[in-house]
C-alpha cells in the first residue's frame, strides 16, 4: 500500500526509481510494521486484536472520508460493490453452469445427482458471499484519492483564473426542444403543434 502512495503521489520517491528512496521505503515500512506489532502485541486477546484493528481501518477511512468528501466517498462504495458483485455473479453464473453439465457423472459413482448438485450449488454460493465481501474490503482503501479536496480546489482556482482572464464564461448550449416535448411557450401544446412549425 505505502508502494503505491509513493508511486502514484511522487514518482522521483518511488522506491523503483532510486536506490536512495528504496531504502527510505524499506525503512518506514519496517518501522511501520514494528510499530504495528508492538501495538498489536500489548493487546491481551483476540477481541482486544479485532477491535484494534477495526478502530484502525475506521480511522483510515474517515481520514479518507474527508480527504475526498462523503458524496465522493458514497459513490466510490456504490461502485465497488456494484462492480464486485457483478463480476462475481457472473463468475457464479459460468461455475453453476460448468457444473450443471457436469454433474450427471455424479450418478456413475452412486450418488444423487440432485443432490450433489445441491451441496455444490451451496458451497459455491457461500464461496461467492466471502469473496465478494474479502474483494470489497481490499479494494476499498486503494479506490480513488487521485484529486483529493486541496488538489480539487486548486484546480477550480486555476479555472476561475483562465476564465478570467479571457473574459468569458463558457457557454452554455441552448436546450434543444424534442418535436413531441411540451412547447417552452406554456401553452400546453407539442411543440411541433405550437412553435414547431
Amino acid at each position: 500500500m505505502l508502494f503505491g502512495i509513493f508511486a502514484i503521489h511522487s514518482p522521483e520517491l518511488c522506491p523503483l526509481n532510486n536506490e536512495k528512496s528504496k531504502k527510505i521505503f524499506m525503512n518506514l515500512r519496517v518501522n511501520m510494521e514494528k510499530e504495528m506489532k508492538k501495538q498489536i502485541s500489548s493487546v491481551s486477546n483476540s477481541d482486544g486484536v479485532v477491535k484494534f484493528l477495526t478502530d484502525l481501518a475506521n480511522k483510515f477511512y474517515a481520514e479518507r472520508e474527508k480527504q475526498v468528501g462523503d458524496d465522493v466517498a458514497r459513490q466510490m462504495e456504490v461502485f465497488v460493490y456494484l462492480n464486485t458483485i457483478d463480476t462475481l455473479w457472473v463468475e457464479h453464473l459460468d461455475t453453476m453452469d460448468d457444473l450443471r453439465s457436469g454433474i450427471g457423472l455424479r450418478g456413475y459413482g452412486q450418488r444423487d445427482p440432485l443432490v450433489e448438485y445441491k451441496r455444490e450449488g451451496l458451497r459455491l454460493f457461500r464461496e461467492m458471499q466471502v469473496a465478494i465481501d474479502s474483494q470489497i474490503i481490499s479494494l476499498l482503501p486503494h479506490v480513488g484519492g487521485v484529486a483529493t479536496a486541496p488538489e480539487a480546489v486548486k484546480l477550480q482556482e486555476v479555472h476561475n483564473d483562465a476564465q478570467a482572464i479571457t473574459g468569458s464564461k463558457a457557454e452554455s448550449k441552448k436546450e434543444e426542444v424534442g418535436r413531441n416535448d411540451p412547447c417552452p411557450c406554456g401553452s400546453n401544446k407539442k411543440y411541433k403543434k405550437c412553435h414547431g412549425r
